[in-house]
Parts: structure tokens; C-alpha cells; sequence
């Protein structure tokens, strides 16, 4: 979102908006089954129709590969970074892969994305600090990129973990007022977490030089 200079105050509005839409507030199970499908529609909504020109090579994702039909001897499970897109619907398809929570988001067990319809799962899952700041470089496939960068990106990472204000299970959240509570707490962490670094020289740094990493 921020890639494509979508305002923040707008995603909120809009993910609330979604949120009404269905009723989430007084649904019993809250978001399991269905969070998926809002996640699309707030995405779709949000991103400009170039976001997958915008996001190319400036935009990593993180997910994991399930790679039930690999010849043996390969893993099953691989992490993988893609910063290539061919379509707002791929790079869609892709931040869904990133982000799927097996059953919970939508029913299934996995997410399907990619020129071979892979599996895939939450990239975030027992991921280090290492495998969000690591800045990967195209290595001729057109949506997965899993290749060493050929330079040295600056990276800011801001780990809402180390705010102790922070609610630890977000999912339990039961009103858009604790959403709304939650947006500000977490732009309050990343304001007070910028003026504790040194950014000197990092104006001087090209846009397509650096790289902003999301927890």
C-alpha cells in the first residue's frame, strides 16, 4: 500500500467499511472463513490499477512455498521472496499467499498462486528479522525471485513485538473503535521508533536504492 502511495487513513476507513459490510462485529466466529475474502475486496478497492509496475523490484513478499509435487530431495517447505508481477490480480494473489492462515482465512488448507498454481502459506511464520530484511534480486522468473541482491539497500524495521502496549492477539479485537485504537497505537510505535535511529544520509539515498520492510 504505502509502495503505491495508498493514504493510511483511507485503508482504515475502507477495511472498517468492509468490516461493516458484513456484519463482522456481530458475527460468532468473527473472522474465520471469511477474512480472506474481505482482504481481497480491501486490496482490490485500495491498489491503483499499475500497483504491479509500481511494486516490481521495489516491493519484496514473503511466503511460504509448499512444494507437495517437487522430485525428491527437494524441500517440502521454502521460503520464498517474489518481486516480480504481471498483473495487480497476480501481485493480489501473491500478498493473499503471504498472508494465508491455513482454514482460519478462508477454509482452505492452503493458498494457490503462480504460473504452477503452488501452495502456499504465511510467509511470516517462524520468519527471523534476517528473512524480512534480505532485499532479493530477479533471477529471470517472472514472479519468484530467490536470487542475492546485488547491493546494499538500507532497511528500516519496525517489529510491533517490542511494543509491550501492543495487544498480543489482535484477532480477538470486537469493535472498529479497537481497530481504530490499535492503527494508532501502532503509528505512535513507528514515530517513536524512527526518532531512537540515525537517518542521517538516508536522504541522500535513491528511492530505488532503499528498502522499507514491513513486519
Amino acid at each position: 500500500l504505502t509502495a503505491t502511495g495508498v493514504d493510511m487513513e483511507v485503508a482504515l476507513d475502507k477495511a472498517i467499511e468492509v468490516s461493516m459490510k458484513v456484519g463482522l462485529w456481530e458475527r460468532p466466529l468473527g473472522l474465520a472463513g471469511i477474512w480472506g475474502g474481505l482482504i481481497r475486496e480491501w486490496l482490490d478497492d485500495l491498489l491503483p490499477d499499475d500497483a504491479h509496475l509500481t511494486c516490481s523490484g521495489r516491493v519484496t513478499v514473503l511466503a511460504i512455498a509448499i512444494n507437495i509435487n517437487q522430485p525428491k530431495g527437494n524441500p517440502l517447505v521454502a521460503r520464498a521472496r517474489i518481486s516480480r508481477w504481471e498483473a495487480k490480480e497476480d501481485l493480489i494473489d501473491c500478498l493473499m499467499a503471504s498472508c494465508h492462515i491455513p482454514w482460519f482465512l478462508d477454509g482452505r488448507a492452503f493458498a494457490r498462486f503462480g504460473a504452477n498454481n503452488q501452495f502456499w502459506l504465511d510467509g511470516s511464520f517462524r520468519a527471523t528479522r534476517q528473512d524480512y530484511a534480505s532485499a532479493l534480486a530477479d533471477n529471470g522468473d517472472a514472479c519468484i525471485s530467490t536470487g542475492v541482491h546485488g547491493t546494499t539497500a538500507p532497511a528500516i524495521y519496525i517489529d510491533p513485538a517490542d511494543d509491550e502496549r501492543a495487544p498480543r492477539d489482535f484477532l480477538t479485537l470486537r469493535s472498529p473503535e479497537g481497530v481504530r485504537s490499535l492503527f494508532e497505537l501502532g503509528r505512535e510505535f513507528a514515530r517513536t521508533s524512527l526518532l531512537d535511529l540515525d537517518l542521517s544520509g538516508v536522504d541522500s539515498v535513491s528511492e530505488s536504492q532503499s528498502e522499507v520492510v514491513p513486519p
